[in-house]
């Protein structure tokens, strides 16, 4: 028997991915969240120590409020001011919103038992709105997680499909929502031993691909599927992360993947990393999409440079840590949601978007300016002509005591002449 068809078997200690997409909201969410009554202020799901969330209650409401304090001691206020801004002070973060649902239910996806935790909602400026959905896997082999993830990230679990359309109310829809499939931060805690014949990155590669496990070596259920090793090289060397002993990750664009030895942390993995680097850098990535669309519609009334310099200030933070390893984490998230390509796509547009509107404003600028220099010429052709006729009437005056034909012919012949110099420049400066 191939490694992998021990590792495909195997029921890991731990295993549970947070499912997390994203839609428009409608602008009146706030009463129709207070009307509802079905979702809550966020709480923290796990606490430190490992300890978990229990009932939810005011207490707990309480001490959830205690540690995003607690988390000012790593992170930057500005980072921590983003996604819980402490009032309604009058910037581009101000309004942001997070409110928890709690669910225990189960479904049955594919046969398999699924349990589903809880469901956060998290509102954004731009109305972009992100959901997050933790569904367990605690019978499910490696090989049947994959397979899970697969199905439901794809929308293909009808059970699922179920619990995420009761947001409907709130403007959820999956033809509205901004990508065709959700992301999945997957947990997988495991204790065995790997081999040269399949090792830890095999089995984070068909974890993190979705992959049957053992494709990354030519075997599984779905031997084709296995990759080049010059793309399977560049992944694991470009996008795992790897800091201590006892786990490692991969960040790609649709999936974050731990593989954790031992006892995995939930506070720090699912209340710390997921719910403050994983949201954060999803949302950031959303924002960015939305306004490239936005650039592409050519006809948008937004001031978009200017809701994109807000976004800027208080979004798309690079330095949002004390410590290290946060940091380490959240820039190898950035690094596989390819936000700085987003980015460049974005300043791209926006410079893009200010020639148009120069080029507009010149050519608008030039024909106001040969309609005022117009009307300064007629004018002056008309104060020249007002001149000639009284010098003319003066000098006529001076020879005669009355007007005649003469003075008729000498004004008119004046008057003439002006007209023709007028004609004459209209002409010359025409359109």
């Amino acid at each position: 028997m191939h490694p992998s068809e021990t590792f495909a078997l195997s029921k890991p200690d731990v295993a549970y991915t947070l499912f997390c997409g994203e839609f428009k909201y409608q602008p009146d969410v706030f009463s129709r969240l207070e009307e509802a009554g079905d979702f809550a202020p966020w709480q923290v799901h796990w606490f430190p120590g490992n300890q978990g969330n229990k009932g939810y209650t005011p207490e707990q409401r309480k001490r959830s409020q205690e540690v995003i304090h607690h988390f000012k001691n790593y992170y930057y206020d500005s980072f921590i001011h983003s996604l819980f801004p402490e009032s309604n002070e009058n910037n581009y973060s101000a309004y942001t919103r997070s409110y928890t649902r709690v669910l225990d239910e189960s479904a049955e996806v594919a046969g398999v038992n699924v349990g589903i935790k809880y469901m956060d909602l998290f509102l954004f400026p731009g109305n972009i709105a992100l959901f997050s959905l933790r569904c367990e896997f605690p019978d499910a082999t490696l090989d049947q997680i994959t397979f899970l993830v697969n199905e439901i990230r794809n929308f293909k679990a009808t059970d699922i499909q179920s619990i995420l359309n009761r947001m409907k109310d709130l403007g959820y829809d999956q033809q509205l929502i901004l990508a065709n499939k959700l992301k999945a931060f997957t947990v997988i805690g495991s204790g065995q031993d790997f081999s040269q014949a399949y090792n830890e990155d095999h089995l984070l590669y068909d974890l993190s691909t979705c992959s049957p496990i053992g494709a990354s070596v030519g075997k599984g259920k779905i031997p084709e599927l296995k990759p080049s090793g010059s793309y399977l090289n560049s992944l694991i060397e470009n996008n795992k992360l790897s800091v201590f002993d006892n786990w490692s990750a991969l960040a790609l664009f649709d999936t974050f993947t731990l593989l954790h030895q031992g006892e995995v942390d939930n506070f720090q993995w699912e209340s710390n990393y997921f719910r403050l680097l994983y949201i954060h850098s999803i949302y950031v990535q959303c924002f960015l999409v939305d306004m490239e669309r936005k650039f592409l519609l050519e006809d948008h009334q937004e001031n978009l440079e200017e809701e994109f310099y807000h976004f800027d200030k208080y979004f798309n933070l690079k330095k949002i840590s004390y410590n290290f390893l946060p940091q380490v984490i959240y820039e190898k998230i950035r690094y596989g949601l390819d936000l700085d390509d987003e980015l460049e796509l974005i300043k791209e547009s926006i410079e893009r978007d200010d020639r148009k509107e120069k080029e507009r404003r010149d050519r608008e600028e030039a024909a106001n300016e040969k309609r005022i220099n117009n009307a300064l010429v007629l004018v002056a052709f008309l104060a020249v002509f007002s001149a000639v006729f009284d010098g003319a009437e003066w000098i006529y005056n001076l020879f005669t005591s009355q007007r005649g034909v003469a003075y008729d012919f000498f004004s008119g012949t004046f008057f003439f002449l002006i007209l023709l110099g007028i004609l004459f420049y209209f002409r010359r400066s025409g359109p």
